[in-house]
């Protein structure tokens, strides 16, 4: 199947106006009930709308890259149905990176076919991943000449549900020149436990993490100990603990292997790595370029809580 078997003139719109991303979401779905079959569902609209504003409650669609892709699984649906907005002002979508979104893919699909809407969102990336196509896009003209942008990139939707489906941006980086006391900044600065290294030409070099920071000037004899119940006082390894200003990330012997993935393992690869590796993050990556990272929500957002009948979205 085509990719643009599933939309329509009609679903591929623009969208300008400046608006909180519930009324973008109110109006976009308004849009899809008056030019598709959604309305001849046994659903009533507003149960659709209550059912997006939860899931944007749990966490923003807003992915990053200026993408969104708000979604609903919802049960008794007998149709998939999808639409695509572009932005060309930007909306604020509080998206996980902070920048406007200027793509919103806006899907609702039966709760038990997740993989419909795994597949729409993975063929809609791959062609408004390329630069040339959202240049294409945000310079149309009409709601035509968008719809015939996606109708010439040729897209086939894959039913097959791989990495570069469900992988993320990944939210923040590190470069190999920066000191720890920068990196662990930025570890700090977007909450997490560890981030990608790039070297100076912006491959990815590993990664750095808390446990690193914690363990880079311990003294090595603490590796042969089975507890420190018997330290009483801290006070002479408080240094221990201090953030070297100095010490570079690229002069660091990273010991931790980094957990790859490339975009075509299939979601079974990706669950053994994460259950039989006990790995929680993985790091999906193509010619030592970082393309995005999946971690274990992901699999549970995307694929495990769908195929739980009356589960919320």
């Amino acid at each position: 199947m085509k990719l643009e078997a599933l939309l329509s003139e009609k679903t591929v719109v623009f969208f300008d106006r400046k608006a909180a991303k519930e009324k973008v979401i109110e109006e976009l779905l308004q849009i899809l009930w008056d030019h598709s079959s959604l309305k001849h569902e046994n659903i009533p609209q507003e149960v659709i709308y209550s059912e997006f504003l939860m899931r944007e409650k749990e966490q923003t669609t807003g992915i990053g890259e200026g993408f969104a892709f708000p979604h609903v699984r919802l049960n008794d649906l007998r149709g998939s149905y999808f639409l695509v907005a572009v932005c060309r002002n930007g909306i604020d979508f509080s998206s996980l990176d902070g920048l406007p979104v200027r793509f919103i893919i806006l899907t609702i699909v039966p709760r038990l076919l997740p993989g419909i809407l795994l597949s729409f969102r993975a063929a809609i990336v791959s062609l408004l991943m390329k630069p040339e196509t959202q240049e294409s896009m945000l310079n149309a003209g009409s709601h035509h000449e968008l719809y015939e942008i996606i109708r010439s990139g040729n897209i086939d939707i894959d039913k097959v549900i791989l990495a570069e489906n469900i992988m993320r941006p990944s939210i923040g980086s590190v470069k190999s020149t920066m000191t720890l006391y920068e990196a662990a900044r930025e570890l700090h600065r977007h909450h997490v436990d560890s981030l990608p290294v790039f070297d100076e030409n912006g491959n990815l070099a590993g990664k750095l993490s808390c446990h690193d920071l914690f363990a880079y000037r311990l003294p090595e004899f603490f590796n042969t100990l089975h507890s420190i119940s018997f330290i009483k006082l801290m006070n002479p390894f408080e240094k221990y603990f201090e953030v070297d200003q100095s010490q570079k990330i690229g002069d660091l012997k990273l010991k931790q292997k980094m957990p790859i993935v490339k975009p075509d393992a299939t979601i079974m690869e990706i669950i053994f790595k994460m259950t039989v590796e006990n790995q929680e993050l993985l790091y999906v990556v193509q010619d030592e370029k970082l393309l995005g990272i999946i971690d274990r929500f992901s699999i549970i957002d995307k694929i495990l809580i769908s195929n739980f009948d009356g589960a919320p979205s």
